[in-house]
């Protein structure tokens, strides 16, 4: 299983993976990942290590970037990004910057859109996501450089609820 972290700290899903109405088209259609709530220039991370095989400009994902590890057979796509920070062929490491949040393509507002493919296929993000918080390991990189403003994030299961209940009490003190 690939270790796996959010692109974004401190951030919600703002939208899952599935079918959904669509937010500027008002049509029903199929999600093929997770918004994640983010701030204009918020650092995004690769959740995986792997190679550039896209950056710029992509269809209505606008600014993206993709990630392929040809080990795992993992991509990772970051669309709606308002910069991109690496270039194609870039070798990259799980929690490198690789863009900066943005609205581009067609969005309702910033956050990052965040895909996952397996063998080329479109996959549910959140069984890689939750595969990684079940060993007990907190998926968020949380550093003041990636995010101006502490956007509540949404707890993906037991362990990952219980650390955020300690985070949320010791912010209290």
């Amino acid at each position: 299983t690939a270790q796996f972290l959010f692109p974004v700290a401190n951030t919600r899903i703002t939208s899952d993976f599935g079918t959904r109405v669509h937010p500027v088209t008002q049509q029903t259609d199929f999600h093929t990942g997770l918004d994640l709530a983010a701030t204009l220039n918020q650092n995004v991370r690769t959740v995986n290590g792997g190679v550039v095989v896209q950056a710029g400009v992509r269809g209505l994902l606008g600014n993206s970037v993709e990630v392929a590890d040809a080990k795992t057979r993992v991509s990772t796509i970051y669309g709606h990004l308002n910069g991109v920070a690496v270039s194609v062929g870039s070798t990259v490491k799980r929690g490198q910057v690789i863009g900066y949040a943005g609205s581009t393509g067609r969005s309702t507002g910033v956050h990052v859109h965040f895909t996952v493919k397996k063998n080329g296929a479109i996959a549910d993000p959140m069984p890689f996501l939750n595969g990684i918080a079940s060993n007990g390991t907190w998926i968020s990189v949380d550093t003041a450089a990636d995010t101006a403003r502490a956007a509540p994030r949404k707890p993906i299961n037991k362990i990952a609820k219980a650390k955020e209940a300690a985070r949320l009490a010791k912010e209290k003190l």
